[in-house]
Formats: structure tokens, C-alpha cells, sequence
């Protein structure tokens, strides 16, 4: 079997920003199937002199002009989508398409399976397809018809398939949950906690500064300051782990200054993934309360390391664990509530950490690995 995959963040060689999600799906099906795969990777631009089609080791990269706006978007995606496929694409022969995404990947699938009369998957990811589905009033009817005529319909989370299923008017049958594959050391062990027993609370979040307001940093360091305010004996250290623009992280050092927390917010800047690993390791909880997560691997690799997180209820990795498993989940980046959200981490903390450790211990997490996710994704595939 031949699939064409189609996504907008796969690692091309090209300037655009990239995810290895997908990249990591489609090493793992091929050393383990039959299956092989080529790419059609897509970047938009809004200018049109930035407009190339290049090929590259697994596929073809496109870097597309098109304007994100409703009675626009599905016309200028029907356009690149005819023309690579009667210029590229045509002498090719695929037994399947996938869509790694509803609201602009999926408009490609839907015209090219109906061009080679072959199925499709579509993937939804969370934050733009639900955006792009509340926004693009003229496509909905057009994004559920693509959902319904899909092969299967593959979220991340069990949040994406409950968040979807509230915008669209009809059940949605032809669905599974298949996680990222994830690539982390376990470790069942509670031993290594007891060295965070100290004077001090020791936190650490993860963000690029591009986006630290959905990741809501500034709500957390003034959570900080409420908690300070009103338990002056709490001993309270954030480790900000991360770094982008220089005038975000003078926003951020100016906004914990007005607070009176200079000395209790740490920046690190960017650390290498195993520097970032033991960094949160060595917390007593990962704090990131981040609007319209995608999946949240930062999330599963601090439970990876036994620390439990405070995260977003309906979104990223909530719905796999049960409520006040792994840590605690707040609805909003309300200052107030996240506060709340970090005593309750303070008094549970090694609660939560004997209940990540028994979770580990029965291999749960399994869910996550690679031999789970291509017994998941090879039954969605045939069945």
C-alpha cells in the first residue's frame, strides 16, 4: 500500500516551521509494514512572489499563496490542489490519502480522491481546524461533508473528539483516538523524588515566546504573586524554560518585576531536550495552563519523569487519565484559579506522584509508544 500524506508542518528542509508528529508516524508504519509513504508538504504564504514547488527526500514541497478568509480559502485550495495534481502528481499511483489536517490539508484530500477515486483519512488536530471551522462560515458544510465521506477520522486526543464533536451537528462514527507517538524512558521509580524536599517549591514551564500568551505565563507568574501575597512562608521558584524576542521576555521579567518576583522567576533560555528533561525532573510540578493544545508532549514527558502538571481541562492531553490522576487541570488562565490549581499541587503532590508511578508500573503508557500506534493506525487503514 501507497499513502499520500498531506501536511502543513512536516520537516522539508524548509524555513518554515515543522513538527516531527507525523515524520515519526510514518518511520515507525514503514519499518514495521509494508506500507509506503510519499509527502506533500504544504506551507501558505501571503505573498505570492514567495510562491515554489521543490521536491525533497520523502515527497514534494509546496509553499502556496492563498489568503486565509472565508468565500477565498476553499477556492485558492481547490486551485494548488488541481495544479499539483495534473503537473506533479498524475504519472503517480496512491492507494490511500492522509489528511493531517480537517480545514486546509482536507480540502486538498477531498479534491484529490475524487480526481483518482481512491479514500481518504482526515486527522484533526485541535486549535486550527476548530478555528478555521467556527471561522469559515461558507466551508462548513462543506468540512462536514469531508468528515462523513472520510475513511476514518483520526484525533489525537480524546479533547479534539469532544470538542469536535460539539461543533459539528452529527455524530461522528467513523472516529478513533491515535495519539502521537511518543519516545520517552519511563521510570516507575518514587526514590528520585524525595531529593525535591526542600526549603523551596521548585516549578518549571516550557514555551517559545512567540507564544506566551497562549501558553499563559503571565497568568501563572501572577498566580505566583497571589500565592505569595497571601502565604508570605511559601517559598515559590518558577523556572521559565524557553526564549524567542527579546521584547517578550522584557515583557515577562517586566511583568514579574511589578510583582515583586524578579528573584522567584528564573529564565533559562533554551536548553537542549535532555537539559530540559532533567530541569523538570527536578521540579516538583510542570506548570503550563496553555490554551488550544494540540496534543501536549511537554505534558506526557514530565509524567514521563514522575512529575505531576497543572494543564487546560478540554485540550491537549486531557481525557487520557482520569481527574486528579497526574496533576490538576483549571478551564481557564484566570490568575485566581490557577492559584487554586497550584495548592492543590502542593498538598497532593506525592499523591499524584504514586499515582503516575503505579500508572507507569502498569504499562499504560504503552498507549503512547510505537507498536501501539501502528496497530492503531494499520487497523484504521483497513478497517
Amino acid at each position: 500500500m501507497k499513502i499520500l500524506h498531506i501536511h502543513q508542518d512536516f520537516p522539508d528542509g524548509s524555513a518554515y516551521p515543522h513538527t516531527k508528529a507525523v515524520l515519526n508516524l510514518i518511520e515507525a508504519v514503514e519499518a514495521n509494514t509494508n506500507i509506503t509513504s510519499y509527502v506533500l508538504s504544504l506551507h501558505r504564504t501571503s505573498n505570492p512572489f514567495r510562491v515554489s514547488v521543490k521536491p525533497f527526500e520523502r515527497g514534494l514541497s509546496l509553499v502556496y499563496f492563498s489568503l486565509p478568509l472565508p468565500y477565498i480559502h476553499r477556492f485558492m485550495l481547490y486551485f494548488w490542489a488541481s495544479l499539483i495534481r495534473i503537473v506533479y502528481l498524475n504519472s503517480m499511483k496512491f492507494d490511500l490519502i492522509h489528511a493531517h489536517k480537517l480545514t486546509s490539508e482536507g480540502l486538498f484530500a477531498k479534491y484529490l480522491a475524487s480526481a483518482w477515486g481512491v479514500k481518504y483519512l482526515i486527522s484533526v488536530r485541535g486549535g486550527t481546524d476548530f478555528r478555521f471551522y467556527s471561522r469559515m462560515h461558507d466551508c462548513k458544510k462543506l468540512f462536514d461533508q469531508i468528515l462523513k465521506a472520510a475513511k476514518k477520522v483520526i484525533f489525537l486526543t480524546p479533547a479534539a473528539q469532544k470538542n469536535m464533536e460539539k461543533l459539528t451537528s452529527f455524530p461522528l462514527e467513523n472516529s478513533t483516538v491515535i495519539p502521537n507517538l511518543c519516545r520517552f524512558t519511563m521510570t516507575s521509580d518514587s526514590s528520585g523524588h524525595a531529593k525535591k524536599k526542600n526549603s523551596s517549591i521548585e516549578y518549571t514551564t516550557v514555551l517559545s515566546f512567540h507564544q506566551y500568551k497562549r501558553k499563559g505565563v503571565l497568568p501563572l507568574i501572577s498566580a505566583i504573586g497571589l500565592l505569595r501575597d497571601k502565604f508570605p512562608a511559601l517559598q515559590i521558584r518558577l523556572t521559565i524554560i524557553g526564549a524567542g524576542d527579546d521584547s517578550v521576555l522584557n515583557l515577562i521579567q517586566s511583568h514579574s518585576a511589578s510583582l515583586g518576583l524578579s528573584d522567584q522567576i528564573v529564565f533559562s533560555g533554551s536548553l537542549s531536550h535532555d537539559a530540559v528533561l532533567r530541569t523538570i525532573a527536578a521540579s516538583d510540578a510542570m506548570l503550563l495552563p496553555a490554551l488550544d493544545e494540540t496534543f501536549g508532549m511537554a505534558y506526557l514527558e514530565s509524567i514521563a519523569t514522575q512529575t505531576p502538571i497543572l494543564y487546560m481541562k478540554e485540550t491537549g492531553i486531557d481525557g487520557f487519565f482520569r481527574e486528579n490522576l497526574i496533576g490538576v487541570s483549571v478551564t481557564t488562565q484566570d490568575p485566581e484559579e490557577i492559584a487554586r490549581a497550584i495548592l492543590v499541587l502542593i498538598e497532593k503532590g506525592d499523591e499524584f506522584r504514586f499515582h503516575i508511578a503505579e500508572l507507569i508500573r502498569s504499562g499504560f503508557f504503552n498507549i503512547f509508544k510505537s507498536e501501539h500506534i501502528v496497530n492503531s493506525y494499520t487497523n484504521a487503514l483497513h478497517g
